[in-house]
C-alpha cells in the first residue's frame, strides 16, 4: 500500500510494507552480538551454506530470464498499480524519454557500448551545464575505454535483464529452524530486500559473483560488504577449502551457463564498474579515486584487438569523437577545446591523485 501524493492524512507520500521474518546475513557475517547473544544463530553449517548457495543462484537464474527490450529504472504505472514501466536512461539533458511498457519479446533496441557511451555523453553533458569551465576528463575517458572493451567483442550480443545492484548479505533475509535438542540451526533463504535499486541493464550487472557465500575471510575481517564490489579483487579471496569450493560450485549451477560468462572474466568485472559511473556520475573524491584505478586497471589488462566486432562495424558511420583528444602528430594543434596551459596543469592533478590515492 502507498500513495506517492501529499493528498492524504499524513500530507506526505508514504509507502507500507509487510515486515519479512527472519534475520540479515550481514548482521551474522559481521558478527552481530546481539544476534548470537539472542541465540538465533551459533553457526552456519556447511548444509545451510549450500541450501543458501542454491537459493540465491536460482534467483540469479530467474533475474537474468527476465528480459526487456530497453534498459532502465523501474518506475510505478500512475495509471495501473498492477503495472510496472521502464524509463530509458536519459542520454540528453534536454531530452527525456518517456516510461515504456515491459516488452520481453522483442531484442534489445541498442547494444551494450552504444548504451554505455551515450550514458557517459550525458554525464558529461551534466558536468559541463553545472560548470561550463569544467575540465573533467573521465568520461571521455570512460568513453574511450568502452570502446575499446567494445572492439574487442565484449559487449556482442549482451541481452538486457532485469537487475537487482544491491544483492549483498544486509539485503539477503535468512530463516532459521530447528530445536534446542538439536543443537543446530537449519538455515533457508528467505527474502531478498531492496527492490528499489533494481533496474533493467545489461545482464553482466547481475552477474556479481557473491563471494561471501564461499568465502567469509573479509567479513572475519570486519569489511563491510559495501568493499566486496568485484573489478579489483580476484573471484574468491583466496584458496577454497573443499566444502567452500561445493558451495560456489552449487551456486553457480543453479545460476546457470549466462552467469558464468559474465562472471568472472576481469573486463565484465571492470564493465559493471563502468556502467555504475555511467548512471551516478562522479561527485566525490572517492569516485575520482576509484575511476583512475579502473583506467589504470584496464590499461593492464587490455589485450591488442584480434578481430572487428560487431561494435566496430555497427559504429563505423558514427561520429566517436573526444571533445578533449589532442592530436599527437610533431607540430599538429591541441584541441581547442582546452587551453593548452590548463591542459598541462590538469595532467599534472591528475599524476598527484593517482600517486596520493597509490599510498
Amino acid at each position: 500500500m502507498y500513495d506517492n501524493t501529499a493528498n492524504n492524512t499524513l500530507e506526505s507520500p508514504y509507502v507500507i510494507q509487510n515486515r519479512v521474518a527472519g534475520h540479515d546475513l550481514h548482521r551474522f557475517l559481521m558478527g552481530d552480538s546481539e544476534l548470537n547473544s539472542a541465540g538465533h544463530l551459533k553457526k552456519i553449517t556447511h548444509e545451510g551454506w549450500c541450501s543458501l548457495a542454491l537459493g540465491l543462484g536460482q534467483i540469479v537464474h530467474k533475474l537474468l530470464s527476465i528480459r526487456n527490450h530497453v534498459a532502465g529504472r523501474l518506475l510505478p504505472d500512475p495509471s495501473d498499480v498492477n503495472n510496472i514501466l521502464v524509463a530509458p536512461f536519459q542520454k540528453h539533458l534536454d531530452e527525456e524519454s518517456e516510461p515504456l511498457s515491459i516488452n520481453s519479446s522483442s531484442p534489445p533496441t541498442e547494444t551494450a557500448a552504444s548504451l554505455l557511451v551515450g550514458m557517459f555523453r550525458y554525464q558529461r553533458a551534466k558536468e559541463l551545464d553545472l560548470d561550463p569551465n569544467s575540465v573533467h576528463t573521465l568520461m571521455p575517458d570512460f568513453e574511450k575505454m568502452t570502446t575499446e572493451i567494445a572492439e574487442a567483442g565484449y559487449l556482442d550480443d549482451v541481452p538486457v535483464s532485469l537487475c537487482h545492484l544491491d544483492l549483498y548479505p544486509r539485503n539477503i533475509i535468512i530463516n532459521l529452524t530447528g530445536s534446542e535438542q538439536a543443537h543446530q540451526d537449519i538455515l533457508k533463504l528467505g527474502s531478498i530486500l531492496d527492490w528499489d535499486s533494481a533496474i533493467f541493464a545489461p545482464a553482466f550487472m547481475i552477474c556479481e559473483p557473491p563471494v561471501y557465500l564461499w568465502n567469509h575471510k573479509l567479513y572475519e575481517d570486519g569489511e563491510e560488504d559495501d568493499d566486496c564490489e568485484d573489478w579489483h579483487i580476484d573471484q574468491t579471496f583466496g584458496p577454497l577449502t573443499e566444502d567452500d569450493e561445493k558451495v560456489k560450485r552449487i551456486f553457480e549451477e543453479a545460476a546457470g551457463e549466462e552467469f558464468m560468462r559474465f562472471a568472472y572474466d576481469p573486463t565484465y568485472r571492470l564493465v559493471r564498474q563502468l556502467f555504475r559511473f555511467g548512471m551516478k556520475g562522479i561527485y566525490s573524491s572517492w569516485d575520482l579515486r576509484d575511476g583512475y584505478k579502473l583506467l589504470d586497471f584496464w590499461q593492464n589488462i587490455k589485450k591488442p584487438k584480434t578481430s572487428t566486432s560487431k561494435f566496430t562495424e555497427s559504429m563505423e558511420s558514427v561520429e566517436m569523437g573526444r571533445r578533449y583528444e589532442i592530436k599527437n602528430a610533431e607540430g599538429a594543434e591541441e584541441s581547442k577545446s582546452i587551453d593548452p596551459g590548463l591542459k598541462g596543469w590538469l595532467k599534472g592533478v591528475k599524476e598527484k591523485l593517482q600517486r596520493l590515492f597509490s599510498m
